[in-house]
């Protein structure tokens, strides 16, 4: 099999969920599920929600929690819930808006915010550092006062360990590692091309916080237009746009440097035998969407540690998924330039997409087993 799972938990047992009676399962989730913007976090839950509806009646409660207290988890009233035989409740924050009484929640992390900004202060300085220490100590505090739900998921193995350090004694068998599922609504958008020369797309959050130096980014584009195989550098979202006009002063690289502020999915930039993405991420957590976006979408990334994590425990030969390491490119040049996605690259994004679904449904039988 392709994907192995490292660790002591393996998402790779195959058997099957029974449960005798349709019992209802009520989705609470701060991100509208969807399909149709693919670059949305609200692909995950979407991913969940259709999972559950093999085996349950299911019930979606969106909830407005877009302002900076929610995000915290900070309400100043606990709601009600509607009647279900189980909750699933997305992302983690949202947990500290409703008064439980002992229900059987699954909780969806997907990262531990703790772990997040503990990285961002290992490459921050002055009041950056101190924020993120600060933010830090908060959630890792928040993640302590998770012990009431039955279990909560994320999909990073770091993650998982970070939120056991946090967490008291009775609550560490309850934090479990899922990997994320990769899209398969990008498979069919998937059309190579085929180009002499490559263009380098950066996207995300590019901001310090999460970067920090540029300087090995800079240095790739300065590697390719020297070696004549740049096309375009091509940076996408509001937070690159400091980088875009650095590097659209330089005289060598001005004609060739594009920015655009939004898209609605990834295959609008993602064109296998063109397009190279570039994910030069110092900080972070959890499993990095866009990476698997272009695992599906057959197109080769550039990228760190941060970048691939957790991707790295589902294959070991990341190269076959065409991920290739900042440190790698001088030296497999040839085989970034060159990377076509497996012909069975697919079928084993849906088994592996199959057996992440039977291991979430199993985590909520363990949660409610019905009896």
């Amino acid at each position: 099999m392709m994907f192995e799972c490292g660790g002591p938990e393996s998402f790779m047992n195959t058997d099957s969920v029974m449960i005798n009676t349709k019992k209802t399962v009520a989705v609470y989730t701060a991100l509208k599920p969807t399909t149709e913007n693919k670059n949305s976090p609200g692909f995950l839950i979407q991913f969940y929600i259709e999972a559950l509806k093999k085996e349950y009646n299911v019930q979606v409660i969106n909830v407005e929690a877009k302002s900076i207290p929610a995000k915290l988890g900070v309400y100043f009233k606990g709601c009600s819930l509607v009647q279900a035989d189980a909750y699933v409740v997305y992302p983690f924050h949202l947990f500290f808006k409703f008064n439980w009484n002992n229900a059987k929640v699954l909780v969806i992390g997907p990262d531990s915010p703790s772990l997040l900004f503990k990285r961002i202060a290992l490459i921050s300085s002055g009041m950056n550092y101190f924020k993120s220490f600060l933010l830090c100590r908060y959630f890792g505090f928040l993640e302590r006062h998770l012990t009431s739900i039955s279990r909560l998921i994320v999909v990073g193995m770091e993650d998982k360990n970070n939120v056991r350090l946090n967490s008291s004694s009775e609550f560490i068998c309850n934090s479990k590692y899922i990997p994320h599922p990769f899209n398969e609504y990008y498979i069919s958008d998937r059309n190579r091309i085929e180009r002499p020369k490559r263009r380098l797309i950066f996207s995300g959050d590019l901001s310090s916080k999460y970067v920090g130096s540029l300087d090995d980014s800079i240095q790739l584009i300065n590697y390719f237009n020297n070696n004549q195989i740049l096309e375009e550098v091509l940076f996408v979202g509001r937070s690159s746009t400091y980088i875009y006009e650095k590097l659209s002063s330089d005289t060598n690289l001005s004609s060739k440097i594009k920015y655009i502020e939004w898209i609605e999915n990834y295959s609008e930039i993602s064109m296998p035998g063109r397009d190279i993405h570039v994910a030069p991420l110092s900080a972070g957590a959890g499993t990095k969407n866009r990476v698997l976006a272009s695992i599906s979408l057959g197109v080769p990334v550039i990228g760190t540690r941060i970048a691939f994590e957790n991707i790295d425990l589902l294959y070991p030969s990341i190269a076959y998924l065409g991920l290739f390491y900042f440190s790698e490119v001088s030296a497999s040049l040839h085989k970034i330039l060159a990377y076509n996605a497996p012909s069975d690259l697919d079928q084993k994004i849906q088994l592996f997409n199959e057996k992440v679904s039977q291991e979430f449904l199993r985590c909520l039988k363990d949660v409610a087993p019905w009896n």
